[in-house]
C-alpha cells in the first residue's frame, strides 16, 4: 500500500515532502520491513530531502518496539554519520525500552555514551535507570 501511495503522489506531480516521508516511514516499520524503510530514507534523500531527528525517531522507536536494540544502538552511530545528531529524547526511548527489558546495565552504557557526545541527560533519564535498576533489584 505504501509503494502505490507513493507511485500514486509521483504520478500526479506531487513531491512528497519530509513529513510525506516520515509517515510513510513509520508505516513501513509497523509493518517490520525495515530493509523497505532504510530503502525510502535513501530514496529521501534522493528527493532532495535529508532524514530529520523525526525519521530517525521514528525509526528508532519501531526498533524497540521490535526489540531490536542492536540496530537501534547502530542507527544513533549512523545518524552522526549523517551530520544529524541524537538528542535526550532519542536517547531516553532506548533507555526506556532497554530498562523495561531488564537491560538497565546496557542503559547506563547509553547514558555514558550520552555524556561523551555532550548530550546532558535529564530527570527522565535518571528516572528511568533508578527504577528499571530498582525492578531489577539490583
Amino acid at each position: 500500500a505504501v509503494w502505490s501511495f507513493l507511485k500514486e503522489m509521483l504520478k500526479r506531480k506531487i513531491c512528497p515532502d519530509v513529513a510525506t516521508f516520515n509517515i510513510l516511514i513509520n508505516v513501513l516499520c509497523a509493518e517490520g520491513k525495515f530493509k523497505k524503510s532504510c530503502y525510502l530514507m535513501e530514496k529521501m534523500e534522493k528527493s532532495g530531502y535529508s532524514p530529520t531527528i523525526v525519521t530517525y525517531n521514528t525509526v528508532l522507536h519501531w526498533y524497540c518496539k521490535k526489540r531490536r536494540y542492536k540496530a537501534a544502538i547502530e542507527l544513533i552511530d549512523h545518524m552522526k554519520s549523517k551530520g544529524v545528531d541524537a538528542d535526550v529524547c532519542t536517547y531516553n526511548m532506548l533507555i526506556h525500552n532497554l530498562c523495561r527489558n531488564n537491560r538497565s546495565s546496557k542503559g547506563y552504557l547509553l547514558l555514558r555514551k550520552m555524556r561523551k557526545r555532550m548530550i546532558n541527560p535529564n530527570e527522565v533519564t535518571y528516572n528511568t535507570l533508578i527504577n528499571g535498576f530498582c525492578v531489577e533489584g539490583k
